[in-house]
């Protein structure tokens, strides 16, 4: 089901302020469009890279080359392998043979995986956003949010103008509201990473807890290779043990995919 409206609260000057955040409606986003059009132009007179040109740039400079990709390619390739080794939502799994602690195994590997994945397009990501195309988004957002956030109780504009909300990018509310707009414009799933597949089965087979962090068979928090930590992650007993030789007695009687 949409949602049209996200209702939130904060703090300012020491009084709680009740804000919301709303769909834009057919012409605040022909505005909006209109805001990213001039945006755009004005980019492109400035010099700024074009989306289409940045992965020629990104090899020009030397930022992505061949071996960056090989290792891209080989992340993706893992993540899609492992993903076969863990049940699906009815139970099922791709890969036959597959051990309880085999899919653990895949599943911690996973969450590594898109971790080593992100950093790897750091780079990437942060010059995709100062591509004309990324510089004129965020000011189409910036004008939605300037529109789009209105008080709780008379549903008015909370902020006088685009230029207002701009001006007040200190303001405690301001943070907030981008973040909630966010949330309902882009349609974000608060429980993106827990509704990842590895973090589905790790949290069904009771391998981590509600807030993701690994435990063992005895419900003591560990690291990925099985060492017990304490709250902040730190080892409170040694020796390091081999992930592979990690046991879990459960059952595990994951059915393989019907062709």
């Amino acid at each position: 089901m949409t949602v049209n409206k996200i209702e939130f609260k904060v703090e300012k000057d020491g009084k709680e302020v009740i804000l919301a955040a709303v769909r834009p409606n057919q012409e605040v986003k022909h505005q909006a469009e209109m805001e990213y059009a001039k945006a755009w132009s004005k980019y492109v007179r400035d010099g700024l890279i074009l989306e289409s040109t940045l992965w020629d740039h990104l090899r020009k400079q030397n930022i992505w080359d061949n071996e960056k990709q090989n290792r891209l390619d080989e992340i993706d390739k893992r993540l899609n392998e492992n993903q076969d080794k863990l049940p699906d939502e009815k139970g099922k799994v791709k890969q036959k043979g597959v051990t309880l602690s085999q899919a653990r195994e895949a599943a911690i590997q996973m969450r590594i995986d898109r971790v080593q994945r992100v950093n790897l397009l750091r780079e990437v990501t942060r010059l995709t956003s100062n591509t004309c195309e990324g510089m004129a988004n965020n000011d189409k957002f910036n004008y939605l949010v300037s529109k789009c956030i209105v008080t709780g109780d008379t549903n008015n504009p909370y902020f006088l103008s685009l230029k207002d909300y701009l001006d007040r990018a200190n303001d405690p509310t301001s943070e907030k509201a981008a973040q909630e707009f966010a949330t309902l414009y882009y349609n974000h799933d608060p429980d993106f990473d827990k509704n990842l597949p590895e973090n589905q089965f790790l949290l069904k087979y009771k391998m981590c807890r509600g807030d993701l962090s690994l435990v063992d068979k005895d419900g003591n928090l560990v690291d990925i290779v099985g060492n017990k930590v304490d709250e902040n992650g730190f080892v409170i007993e040694a020796p390091k043990v081999d992930v592979e030789t990690f046991e879990i007695e459960d059952d595990w009687n994951p059915k393989p995919v019907e062709n």
